[in-house]
């Protein structure tokens, strides 16, 4: 038997929220992905920023509420937590602890089965980071496939790199 854990990564920066707010952007939740999920019953984990929670409270609640989902959180400012992770800007290490603990505390308030799992944003992280997160009593859930959905466009590209690249146990 052949399996993968799916996880998906909901964040949310401060650039990202002035794009909602100037409509450059519609949404950053793909309710259709999540409802097609739900549909076939896919258990999932999700790793929620915390400003993401807070601009989509109600479908934060909603994937709390799916059985066969899980919640983790992806620190509360999507800030990296090593340097030169795309283009997310670095925090500081004496601010890293405070912002998982920040983002756990707002995971509580959506979920009454929060996890303790963190998700590093970008995927980036270094010694302070690590050491951060042991501070913060978190289990740290890195991936082993990427499936450039954050950056491309084209479904069928995405879809299969990802189908190209996972292997038992990705």
């Amino acid at each position: 038997l052949r399996e993968v854990a799916l996880t998906f990564d909901s964040n949310l920066t401060p650039y990202m929220i002035q794009e909602l707010r100037s409509h450059r952007v519609a949404s950053f939740d793909d309710v259709a992905a999540i409802t097609e999920l739900i549909r076939l019953h896919v258990p999932a984990t999700f790793f929620l920023s915390g400003l993401w929670m807070l601009q989509y409270p109600q479908q934060s609640r909603a994937l709390a509420g799916v059985p066969f989902f899980e919640l983790g959180s992806h620190a509360y400012s999507h800030r990296a937590f090593a340097p030169h992770c795309y283009r997310l800007g670095t925090l500081p290490p004496a601010q890293m602890v405070k912002d998982i603990e920040q983002s756990e505390r707002t995971l509580a308030r959506f979920t009454t089965r929060p996890s303790r799992l963190f998700r590093f944003p970008g995927g980036c992280y270094g010694a302070a980071g690590l050491h951060a997160a042991k501070a913060a009593n978190v289990q740290v859930v890195q991936y082993d496939v990427a499936s450039g959905d954050a950056f491309g466009t084209s479904v069928s590209n995405i879809v299969n790199h990802t189908l190209r690249s996972t292997r038992d146990g990705s």
